[in-house]
């Protein structure tokens, strides 16, 4: 989940409190540049356990007729909704 959005300057001038939130607050942080979202920053605990799904998720998704088609309307339809500020 996505805790809280900055804009680029506010992460140049307080990058070491954003970070503290991030890695201590378990907080998931969008950093926009030009009021479109440009990163994500998150605690490296979630990093390795989204690496961990995703290699589950590549055993498994060989398994499962039509999931490429699947996984594209996703991803599609989630980018549109960042793009857009929907989540």
């Amino acid at each position: 989940m996505i805790n809280r959005t900055i804009g680029a300057t506010e992460l140049k001038r307080n990058t070491g409190a954003i970070l503290d939130d991030v890695r201590f607050g378990n907080a998931n942080i969008v950093v926009t540049k030009g009021n479109k979202p440009y990163v994500i920053i998150i605690p490296y605990d979630k990093n390795s356990l989204l690496d961990k799904r995703k290699k589950a998720f590549r055993k498994y998704s060989k398994k499962i007729p039509n999931l490429s088609l699947i996984v594209a309307k996703a991803r599609k339809e989630l980018n549109h909704s960042l793009e857009f500020g929907n989540i």
